[in-house]
């Protein structure tokens, strides 16, 4: 698990400045999963 958050925060860094539509299902996708 956090191997996989520590690659998903690189994707948010890579995309906060081009589409936070997909930061925002990653963001759900973190939630989901921590449940």
């Amino acid at each position: 698990m956090y191997f996989l958050t520590g690659y998903i925060e690189k994707l948010i860094c890579m995309n906060s400045n081009t589409n936070n539509n997909i930061t925002d299902h990653i963001l759900l996708f973190i939630a989901s999963q921590s449940k």
